[in-house]
């Protein structure tokens, strides 16, 4: 956001002088800068999501929670307090996402990894109950790989591979 305020500050410094020439000569462009490089911030940001994402819940801790989830509770109030659970830790699991994406200073990445986090957001939502979990998930798969490999493209170009 700086950058933002110092270039509209530099170019208002700029006409401003352009426009004060008494010769009348047309200003000469300026040159262009070089393009910010994000390699380090992006290797950085993929190194940690790398290391985020590959600490998937396991079966053991899904069952767990749902079964804490569940302790006293029957038939429907069962049902919406495991799949509350399952939510939760799948929410969980993409928060770095989030996290990594407000850190992320490549303005197209920081934008992939905003989508990949709305969009596993959106998915996790979606998912209905515990009798169709299955079938939610394999239709929320389908909808983020797209997001997914905009993510691994950029992770893999520094080097870093984000876990499948």
């Amino acid at each position: 956001m700086r950058r933002a305020f110092a270039l509209v500050a530099l170019s208002g410094a700029l006409l401003a002088a352009a426009a004060c020439g008494s010769n009348g000569d047309t200003p000469k462009a300026a040159a262009t800068s070089a393009k910010p490089d994000y390699t380090a911030n992006t290797k950085e940001v993929c190194t940690a999501l790398a290391t985020a994402l590959a600490a998937e819940p396991t079966e053991a801790q899904v069952t767990a929670a749902v079964t804490e989830a569940v302790k006293g509770k029957t038939g429907a109030e069962a049902n919406a307090a495991a799949l509350a659970a399952v939510k939760k830790i799948l929410t969980d699991w993409f928060a770095p996402v989030a996290v990594q994406a407000a850190k992320a200073e490549d303005p197209q990445f920081k934008a992939a990894l905003a989508e990949l986090g709305t969009g596993a957001a959106a998915a996790i939502g979606e998912i209905k109950s515990m009798d169709t979990i299955a079938a939610d998930m394999t239709a929320a798969e389908g909808k983020l790989t797209a997001l997914e490999e905009k993510v691994d493209t950029s992770c893999s170009a520094v080097g870093v591979k984000l876990p499948e």
